[in-house]
């Protein structure tokens, strides 16, 4: 057997074996520690040059040890919390907070330090729609709190790597577009520690239509209290948890993701429909039914008043979707 389908059948094994475990609430994998391992390829990359030409025995068990070994590391760090370079629990003026890490003891900070961009409201009435479109990469992303601006964004930790961009258009008089982004400085800086959290606030009254694009890092999105039309998401390796309310009767969905974990949370008056079209991916469709291959339903779909629809294109990705 060759060499490749052995190290490849090894690394399957592994990230199955991985999903499943969370599958079944065993173990807690934080995905976007992987990213540690980089150098894991070079050496591999070495060793094939090396032995890959002679079919060395001894050249493919090394290899192969090489790979057995960096997955037991792997499966370790992955269950670590991904490391932060700060403690918070940041009180607004307003007096409400966000609290951003439940392992740290509470700290106060000063808001002159925190790196802030703003949009301030200007609509007219609450059926203008918002064109919303988040790109990020390397950080921890949320989206907690409601603000009568438009748009906050409040950046913490270290981001030296880090650039921002905040862009905003009026599309028309019904109509409104922000970008904002958070991107690497520099290829080198992908592999730096850069442990940025970057905690976003939206206003309740508009209808969105959500854009998020994120390479690496962690998701928390609680958008239950706020008008999402929309909401497409595209992402690399990384852990999501997502809310959705009703304010709206229809939402739709999509997400593509690669190698990730990703939780929804869906009201249950709501009726949900679920198309599916994954590669090797884990599936926890919490009181769905069936409907035929790759789609799925609550029972209530059909007569619920509020409607979900959620499409989900992945690679080696654990999808969950739970009704509360």
């Amino acid at each position: 057997m060759k060499l490749d389908r052995i190290i490849w059948g090894i690394i399957l094994l592994f990230v199955g074996g991985v999903l499943l475990l969370e599958n079944f609430d065993i173990i807690d994998f934080h995905w976007r520690n992987i990213w540690q391992f980089w150098p894991v390829g070079l050496i591999l990359i070495g060793l094939n040059i090396i032995f890959g030409s002679s079919n060395s025995k001894i050249g493919n068990a090394i290899m192969i040890t090489v790979v057995v070994v960096s997955l037991g590391a792997l499966f370790v760090l992955g269950q670590e919390p991904p490391r932060r370079f700060f403690k918070a629990n940041i009180h607004w003026n307003d007096g409400t907070s966000v609290y951003l890490d439940e392992h740290e003891e509470d700290t106060v900070i000063d808001r002159s330090r925190v790196r802030t961009f703003h949009v301030p409201y200007k609509l007219n009435d609450s059926t203008q729609e918002v064109n919303l479109t988040l790109n990020g990469e390397g950080s921890h992303f949320k989206l907690q709190q409601a603000t009568p601006q438009l748009f906050n964004a409040y950046i913490e930790g270290n981001d030296k790597g880090m650039e921002y961009l905040l862009k905003e258009e009026k599309d028309s008089d019904t109509s409104a577009s922000i970008k904002f982004s958070a991107k690497l400085k520099s290829k080198k800086s992908y592999f730096k520690n850069n442990s940025s959290e970057i905690n976003y606030e939206l206003n309740e009254k508009p209808i969105y239509n959500l854009n998020v694009n994120v390479g690496a890092g962690d998701v928390d999105f609680d958008l239950s209290k706020f008008k999402v039309k929309s909401f497409n998401f595209n992402g690399g390796a990384l852990d999501l948890q997502l809310k959705i309310g009703d304010k709206l009767q229809e939402t739709r969905m999509r997400f593509k993701a690669g190698v990730s974990n990703i939780s929804i949370d869906i009201p249950e008056a709501s009726g949900c429909q679920i198309i599916t079209n994954t590669a090797i991916s884990n599936r926890d469709f919490d009181n769905f039914n069936k409907v035929k291959s790759g789609v799925y339903e609550t029972s209530n779909f059909n007569t619920a008043k509020n409607k979900i629809f959620i499409k989900m294109d992945g690679g080696l990705s654990n999808f969950e979707v739970k009704r509360n």
